[in-house]
């Protein structure tokens, strides 16, 4: 009786609910009104849904069978997707991915031969940091060595911009430098544990006063509206329906207790994962933009690193006078500063005077490409 009748009620209940959920997205993305939306839309959803924890194998995986899907499901007038075939898609995907995430995960655990505290602990980014240390690790040792460890660390979103967290990390990694160390995966893991931890401890104190003002009644737990609202103080309120369902969800991991509430190192937990989250979004799309202008993993993995070594007051801005920095002398041989401050300004779109990370990257490609062709003038004695 439990199958035949219990079970097909509860999978309707929950796809009723995934259908309200899939219909406001789908109402916010149409914004012509048309009842219609472009494969480029559904393309998107998909990558932040992979964002949390897959690699690069397993979203191409993902992506053979989504455009099978979408070929089949949409308008031959159009090309476009109407709300059905919408939620058709989405809930496919989703169920693959779970269950390519199972699949890519174990294989990993067994080629790595992670031992079981690092399976539970990284069950739920295990794809994802495989795959930043895979992009970063020297292939002729087979290990993270000291030169690109930065890097790693960074774009698995573990670096904040500024302050003690920032030195802290800085720290670390003068250390392994200064001590030539080298990591396998199952060492990797075990410094991000270590990073995370001490990154924990640089900001404890800030945390704790936090805390204790939105904690009127001293019980030392916060209900979820309190800590909503601190979210949205310390700028990690959700911005999105989708963001709300992941702030739920790290909310249910981190209440060990079940108690409807938060103690103090429960809200650390969390504030620690909706740091790193936030800074991880804003790689994704980041990094979309690098695919679409030509950059390798690899080369957007460096440049964010040069980009954050350069932005040394952490306001994720870098001024005419740091961007030189990193071409030095070929700059100032190759070009006038009267026409390498237009070019600049040609890529300030919002005209601050200052470059943001996408404003950096084309201006990187675009003065690349410039050095690039007068190099290969010169060569040929053009």
């Amino acid at each position: 009786t439990f199958s035949f009748v219990v079970l097909p009620r509860v999978q309707d209940a929950m796809l009723e609910v995934h259908r309200l959920g899939y219909r406001e997205r789908f109402r916010l993305l149409d914004a012509g009104n048309t009842g219609l939306v472009g494969e480029d839309v559904c393309l998107d959803i998909l990558e932040t849904l992979c964002a949390e924890n897959i690699n690069g194998e397993g979203l191409e995986m993902l992506k053979e069978g989504f455009a099978e899907l979408l070929t089949a499901k949409r308008q031959p007038e159009s090309a476009n997707v109407d709300f059905e075939a919408f939620l058709e898609i989405m809930l496919w995907a989703r169920a693959r991915l779970h269950a390519l995430r199972k699949e890519l995960s174990h294989q990993i655990c067994i080629d790595e031969d992670l031992c079981p505290r690092d399976i539970q602990d990284y069950r739920s980014e295990l794809l994802r940091l495989h795959e930043v240390y895979s992009i970063h690790k020297d292939s002729n040792m087979d290990c993270l060595t000291k030169d690109f460890l930065l890097s790693a660390l960074i774009n698995c979103g573990l670096v904040p911009p500024r302050g003690n967290a920032r030195k802290c990390v800085e720290h670390i990694v003068q250390m392994c430098v200064s001590q030539d160390c080298s990591f396998s995966f199952s060492e990797f893991l075990g410094l991000v544990r270590h990073v995370r931890c001490q990154c924990q401890d640089s900001v404890r104190q800030d945390l704790e006063e936090a805390f204790q003002r939105y904690d009127k009644d001293g019980s030392g737990e916060l209900s979820k509206t309190e800590a909503y609202a601190l979210f949205s103080e310390r700028g990690l309120n959700p911005r999105s329906r989708h963001d709300q369902e992941d702030i739920a969800k790290l909310l249910t991991e981190v209440d060990s207790d079940n108690s409807g509430s938060i103690d103090f190192e429960e809200f650390q937990d969390l504030v620690q994962r909706l740091s790193e989250k936030k800074r991880l979004v804003q790689h994704l799309s980041e990094s979309r933009l690098g695919k679409k202008i030509g950059f390798s993993d690899l080369q957007m993995a460096s440049l964010r690193e040069a980009f954050f070594v350069l932005d040394l007051d952490g306001d994720d801005q870098l001024s005419m006078v740091e961007c030189k920095k990193l071409f030095a002398n070929r700059l100032q041989s190759q070009f006038r500063t009267n026409d390498l401050n237009l070019l600049f300004h040609s890529f300030d779109a919002d005209e601050s005077r200052t470059l943001d990370f996408p404003e950096f990257l084309r201006f990187f490609a675009h003065l690349s490409a410039r050095l690039d062709r007068i190099s290969s003038n010169d060569m040929f004695g053009n």
